[in-house]
């Protein structure tokens, strides 16, 4: 069994289309490939419906966290499959409750093999904050080692296993032609190794790779990727035959099936030190969830029916009586007391109440003239409050007037900047063209003046000492 976290699961600007094409496709009739299904998807845990409006109208509207727990095996029961679940959202998400989050499962088993897709809401139900459940490079190291205790746990294939690694490994929706060439390279480089044409190791790989015209563009401890001649991704070459410490002996049946029960053999141990660490790596997120997602307390445990407060309200709801509600028993006597006395003395009903006398105001008490006296201070303080609003208007105005005129006389003079600029940028130009004919003239002049100088030298004029008659 692996786990697998997709990197869909953030799309705030359509939250809605982004739920309804995630869920959309676990219950779709065909593939990522657009093949049919051959086997109709299930749904393990979770409500569809409930689960779309908690993404697509929550605080946290488009976040999700998506994934799968793949198994090679083509089945597994259905309670191991519950148990499994329930393991994993428990180490996924330590310290929350089952009521705290939304989450859906969904089985696929048309691929020949189980798959247990999930998805996670990214809201708190409670709290409404942010729920990210998973983050790389926080939780991948719990995760890994929660899978690896669960495949021996349950017996299920475990792909770190030494008869697991082939000789080739691409992934399932890989082109059907780049798979022809990772299968045809990988046939022609055992040959050229069973021949002893090229070394059997990562150096002869790549020389084999170099007589093929083939440019190694990254290589890496596990894989080694080639440019694609015709243009395009390159093509990663992965497998046992490309690893970086490939030897023919180790990759023999032979030494497989030792290496197999060797590892084997430490199973258990193996299973054990990844359940401490997984149980580890938990408690310390627990504390951090139980921290920022503490649910509220009922009312029960913050006011217990035998409180004081209780019973006031118990009183103010079911009646003034003092045996509205139970009272506390003592522990040491547990006979009942008899019901305390009300303060205020009932009145018989065969008995009139006495009319008391009306009272009569005869002058203005102290009380009425500290109120008229606090209203005139109250006044008096509004008053100054609306003066002080009005000068401040005024300021403001003023101020405002200001602002407004300095603007428009920067516009203006903005503008006959702008006015003095352009005839400057003319005379500029008159300037530039009238140095460049002036320029053109001088050279003219200049070949002139050599020509004729040239002609003087070239002729020998005989001297006059008279004018001569022409």
């Amino acid at each position: 069994m692996i786990v697998k976290f997709f990197k869909y699961g953030r799309n705030k600007n359509n939250p809605v289309k982004a739920v309804k094409q995630a869920v959309g496709y676990l219950y779709s009739e065909q593939d990522a490939n657009k093949t049919q299904r051959s086997v109709k998807p299930e749904t393990v845990r979770g409500d569809p419906q409930g689960f779309s409006d908690v993404v697509a109208y929550g605080n946290h509207a488009g976040r999700y966290t998506s994934g799968v727990l793949s198994f090679a095996e083509s089945d597994l029961d259905e309670d191991a499959q519950e148990k499994i679940i329930d393991d994993f959202e428990k180490t996924l998400l330590p310290g929350l409750e089952f009521d705290q989050y939304s989450s859906l499962w969904v089985r696929h088993r048309d691929k020949g093999r189980l798959e247990l897709h999930f998805m996670f809401a990214g809201e708190e139900l409670y709290t409404g904050k942010r729920l990210n459940a998973y983050y790389h490079r926080a939780d991948i190291t719990r995760i890994n080692a929660w899978k690896d205790a669960i495949n021996v746990e349950y017996g299920l294939k475990d792909p770190n296993h030494p008869s697991s690694k082939e000789r080739l490994s691409y992934s399932g929706n890989l082109p059907k032609e780049r798979k022809e060439i990772i299968e045809a390279l990988s046939d022609y480089m055992l040959e050229m190794i069973g021949e002893e044409v090229i070394e059997p190791s990562r150096d002869g790989i790549l020389q084999g790779l170099k007589t093929l015209n083939l440019e190694v563009a990254r290589e890496t401890k596990t894989s080694i990727s080639i440019k694609n001649p015709e243009g395009g991704q390159n093509i990663r070459l992965k497998g046992s035959l490309w690893e970086r410490d490939f030897k023919p002996d180790r990759h023999t049946k032979e030494a497989v099936r030792r290496r197999g029960q060797a590892y084997d053999s430490r199973s258990q141990e193996r299973a054990r030190i990844a359940r401490d660490r997984v149980n580890e790596l938990c408690e310390r997120r627990e504390r951090l969830n139980r921290e920022k997602y503490a649910k509220p307390q009922p009312m029960e445990s913050l006011r217990p029916d035998n409180s004081p407060a209780s019973r006031v309200d118990g009183r103010n709801s079911l009646g003034s009586g003092s045996d509205a509600l139970p009272r506390k028993q003592s522990h040491r006597d547990h006979t009942p007391r008899p019901p305390e006395p009300s303060p205020v003395p009932a009145v018989p009903r065969s008995k009139q109440p006495e009319v008391l006398p009306t009272i009569t105001k005869e002058k203005e008490s102290d009380a009425d003239t500290n109120r008229k006296r606090n209203n005139a201070i109250y006044e008096e303080f509004l008053e100054g409050i609306r003066r002080k609003r009005r000068e401040l208007k005024r300021i403001l105005g003023g101020i405002y007037q200001t602002v407004k005129s300095n603007l428009e006389k920067s516009k203006e003079h903005g503008e006959e900047l702008q006015r003095h600029s352009r005839i400057l940028r003319d005379n500029l130009t008159k300037l530039r063209e009238l140095g460049r004919e002036s320029e053109h003239r001088r050279r003219e002049s200049k070949k002139f003046a050599l020509k004729v100088k040239n002609a003087n030298k070239s002729r020998n004029y005989p001297r006059m000492d008279y004018h001569p008659k022409w």
